[in-house]
């Protein structure tokens, strides 16, 4: 997809075991949002509307906004791209300095859908303090339409929702020091996506510690999938299939997806192939 391979995961749905996606990500500066030599060759109408979101300043307040933090995510199967997802971290305290500066926000960066999700992020946020809430990204669809929002928060306020699933999983996140949690807010569907972020210690093989960090790569992959299955959060046939796929030093994250009276509409494994350049499927 990109010229090069920095970043590779598939996507299964875990009550199938479908692969529904492959997802790439790159630095945004190595993509051709920032150089036309460099692939995917999108139209420019697409470029144009994604980088809206990347290029975006505050007028009356210095923020920083670092290039070597925004990536792009392309989704694709065999039928060609799916969605795209922009990753460019602004904190929320920055967003909701006044009502202004939202709405300046959604129309600079040609999203006027987003403007009215701020009540939602702003009800799940309330209870945590302001600079632990940031905007993550972006969500677009293939035609690079807005298609919803991806929020991370240190504790999530989630008084208002009546999903257990949802606060289950933010329950376990929160106690759990190898977890972190993000929101997704899918836009026009009343969706809500919770996805369960696994900190792997020393996934990345270090030149003569191949057995330590092999050991405690192996060692953290069953330890979470052992309280994924306690918590019913998979089954022990979903811990299966997980174990499968995940060889050598790739890695897992998981999705679930709810509706908004609270029913699991979707559950999906994220299998982490190719990181930083590395495949870490095989060890090196």
């Amino acid at each position: 997809m990109f010229s090069d391979t920095f970043s590779l995961t598939d996507k299964y749905d875990l009550s199938t075991g479908e692969k529904i996606s492959t997802i790439e990500r790159m630095p945004r500066r190595f993509t051709s949002l920032k150089e036309w030599q460099y692939l995917p060759a999108l139209d420019q109408d697409i470029v144009d509307k994604l980088n809206l979101y990347f290029d975006f300043k505050f007028i009356d307040q210095s923020y920083p906004m670092l290039e070597a933090y925004r990536y792009l995510d392309i989704a694709y199967n065999d039928d060609g791209i799916q969605s795209f997802y922009s990753i460019n971290n602004i904190g929320w305290s920055a967003l909701n300095s006044s009502p202004n500066t939202w709405k300046l926000f959604c129309k600079k960066i040609g999203c006027p859908e987003l403007e009215f999700d701020k009540e939602k992020i702003d009800e799940m946020t309330c209870a945590s303090d302001a600079p632990y809430t940031s905007l993550s990204g972006i969500l677009y669809d293939k035609d690079a339409n807005y298609s919803g929002l991806r929020i991370h928060d240190s504790t999530y306020d989630l008084q208002n929702y009546s999903n257990e699933l949802i606060v289950k999983l933010n329950d376990f996140a929160k106690t759990s020091s190898l977890t972190k949690g993000t929101v997704s807010f899918l836009h026009g569907s009343g969706l809500i996506g919770y996805r369960s972020l696994f900190d792997f210690i020393n996934r990345h093989v270090n030149k003569g510690g191949y057995l330590e960090s092999d050991t405690l790569l192996l060692k953290t992959r069953e330890y979470l999938l052992n309280k994924l299955v306690d918590n019913d959060f998979i089954t022990e046939d979903d811990r299966s299939f997980i174990q499968d796929k995940c060889i050598g030093h790739s890695y897992y994250s998981l999705e679930h997806v709810v509706t908004s009276n609270g029913e699991l509409q979707g559950k999906y494994f994220l299998h982490h192939k190719v990181d930083n350049f590395s495949d870490l499927t095989t060890i090196q």
